[in-house]
């Protein structure tokens, strides 16, 4: 059916510029569903190249391990709105560290196929069932969500474990956590991923998350 213009409330898509420290497998997602991005070191991030961009998306590099002139780069990145995707414990723990979103998480010693439970009106879950699988290498999950932080995907209550190698899974407190969240800080958004859900490029089923994350910062 053709209609005369937009609903009201949409948003546009527009294709981002995105800034990756990432590995193989997570360039690999990116290239698989279509995403261009440029790849940045740490010597690019303290040089502020960030800056530049829409989205940083990070899974390998610390805040600690930028110099002082990187660290304020990617604060004023943050807080003239760019955006922030942050996979597993590192990228996590760089939100944390910024303060651009208020979490507390756990991470332990783990690798295997996990039971995942997605929100169904949360727009980074979008495409999945209410019931779905992911993987986790040294998998992460929230603790506490503060003022404003919502969930897309918690850890299945109960047996949540499906196979694999995770020691001392049913007394980590994980299980019904969230493991897949999002907020905002003006017109920053930042979105924090603690499954491995591009692990040197298999699990394709989660790819998926990683694009409904960086547009879910669209204004």
């Amino acid at each position: 059916f053709a209609i005369s213009g937009p609903p009201a409330g949409a948003v546009t898509m527009e294709k981002q510029s995105i800034a990756v420290y990432a590995d193989e497998g997570t360039r690999h997602a990116l290239e698989v569903l279509g995403f261009d991005y440029d790849v940045v070191g740490r010597n690019d991030v303290n040089d502020g190249v960030v800056e530049n961009y829409d989205l940083f998306l990070n899974r390998n590099r610390s805040w600690g391990g930028l110099n002082d002139d990187g660290r304020a780069s990617l604060t004023a990145f943050f807080a003239a709105g760019g955006d922030y995707v942050g996979l597993r414990s590192t990228g996590i723990r760089m939100a944390q560290d910024a303060g651009i979103i208020d979490v507390d998480y756990n991470a332990e010693s783990g690798n295997a196929i996990v039971d995942v439970e997605y929100s169904a009106t949360d727009s980074v879950a979008g495409g999945f069932l209410d019931e779905d699988y992911a993987f986790v290498y040294t998998p992460a999950w929230f603790t506490r969500l503060g003022t404003g932080v919502a969930s897309s995907a918690e850890f299945a209550d109960g047996d949540f474990i499906v196979s694999g190698f995770w020691p001392g899974w049913d007394v980590s407190g994980a299980a019904g956590s969230p493991v897949v969240v999002h907020g905002a800080a003006g017109d920053n958004d930042t979105m924090l991923i603690g499954l491995d859900v591009t692990f040197r490029g298999h699990p394709e089923n989660t790819f998926r998350l990683l694009g409904n994350a960086i547009y879910n910062g669209l204004d």
